[in-house]
């Protein structure tokens, strides 16, 4: 089945995925290596991502701007789908907007410490397999 996009409802593991660098302190400056924090879910228990499998970096910076406007300028964490299963997630496409994607399937543990130390192990793992992408 196709999305509004064009793309398949489907993402394959081989597809690249952005994670929009919301906050400069979710980086290190010095490495450029991303922080776990810049994955951790929303309220709605989703991590916003965008499939962005074929996309120059202006294009990708394009949808930044369109999505988060002034906090585009941090860049992304681009990553392929792969990962998100590696850290026991999954990732659903959720258009609109076009190329849109949550990874979900975060714990949800009674426990509020264990919760919290099983979703930044998550987190961990898709911060440790991402890139900066800089723009």
């Amino acid at each position: 089945m196709s999305l509004p996009s064009g793309l398949p409802s489907e993402i394959g593991d081989e597809e690249s995925i952005a994670r929009f660098i919301r906050q400069s302190n979710y980086v290190v400056k010095t490495t450029g290596r991303i922080k776990h924090n810049a994955f951790l879910p929303a309220p709605d228990n989703d991590t916003s991502t965008f499939r962005v499998d074929s996309l120059q970096t202006h294009e990708i910076r394009s949808i930044a701007v369109e999505h988060i406007g002034e906090r585009s300028k941090n860049g992304a964490a681009i990553f392929p789908a792969s990962v998100v299963g590696d850290a026991r997630l999954a990732i659903k496409s959720k258009e609109p907007p076009n190329r849109h994607a949550n990874i979900c399937n975060w714990s949800m543990n009674n426990d509020a410490e264990l919760q919290t130390s099983e979703r930044k192990t998550a987190a961990m793992v898709l911060a440790e397999e991402s890139e900066l992408l800089r723009w």
